[in-house]
């Protein structure tokens, strides 16, 4: 306290202090594996969204058409599924394109599959048409009718005639038929089959052959029989609705039994 008495009830202040500043500096250090860590996780971000904008835009550029043809044309199959171009080449449906291409007429088969990198392939199988089915469908060497494909000409073709009911029928007297003339060195130009499944057919030496409603089989073996005895140039039809035998009209006598 200093020497100098203060009055009395007076209160000593204390003197005036100026208030202390102080500036405070701070300084991160970022460690070097962070900075690589985030322009590694940048350069993810930036392929991710490149490689999800290809997978969904990335154009499917080529059809190439792989078999062994002999009816259909692989410029025709291609042209049926342009659709497929510029589609996405990983999000192609190639289920959808096999469909489309096994309901083609004449196919027998096909597997589709993508190659790298713009490409879709088809290898494919047909069926060999062997006969026309009512001027309308195809009869294939495995049995099968199938539509006409565009531009195919069926001149030549062997005729096949039959009501609906008896198609399946009707397919198999005509190959059990064509087998059995086949050592023969002969062809069935026609059959026709009604209703009620009575054949009649026209064979490539001229014969017409009546085989009826009963027994294809049995009157079939008579006619392989037949063929082996008689001259082509001489018999005009042969009649097999017989018990045992045939009524054979000659080209120049009428009938004979």
């Amino acid at each position: 306290m200093s020497d100098k008495q203060l009055p009395r009830g007076a209160t000593l202040v204390p003197p005036r202090r100026e208030p202390l500043t102080r500036k405070l500096k701070f300084r991160v250090r970022i460690p070097a594996q962070v900075w690589v860590g985030l322009v590694i996780a940048l350069l993810f971000v930036g392929a991710g969204v490149l490689v999800r904008q290809a997978y969904h835009t990335w154009p499917v550029k080529d059809v190439v058409v792989i078999g062994r043809l002999n009816v259909l044309h692989a410029e025709e199959i291609a042209r049926q599924i342009l659709w497929v171009r510029n589609e996405s080449f990983f999000t192609l449906d190639v289920t959808r394109v096999q469909r489309q291409v096994a309901a083609m007429p004449l196919v027998s088969r096909v597997a589709v599959r993508k190659r790298w990198p713009d490409s879709v392939e088809l290898l494919l199988y047909e069926e060999l048409p062997v006969a026309l089915w009512n001027d309308e469908q195809l009869l294939t060497a495995t049995g099968r009718l199938s539509d006409i494909p565009p531009g195919f000409t069926t001149t030549g073709l062997m005729r096949l005639y039959g009501a609906d009911p008896v198609k399946n029928e009707s397919v198999k007297y005509f190959r059990r038929l064509q087998q059995a003339l086949n050592d023969r060195g002969l062809t069935v130009n026609s059959m026709n089959v009604n209703a009620v499944q009575a054949v009649d057919a026209t064979l490539s030496n001229g014969w017409v052959v009546r085989f009826g409603r009963k027994y294809f089989e049995e009157r079939l073996q008579r006619l392989v029989a037949l063929l082996g005895k008689l001259d082509a140039n001489e018999v005009r039809q042969v009649d097999l609705r017989y018990g045992k035998g045939a009524a054979i009209r000659w080209q120049t006598t009428g009938v004979t039994g």
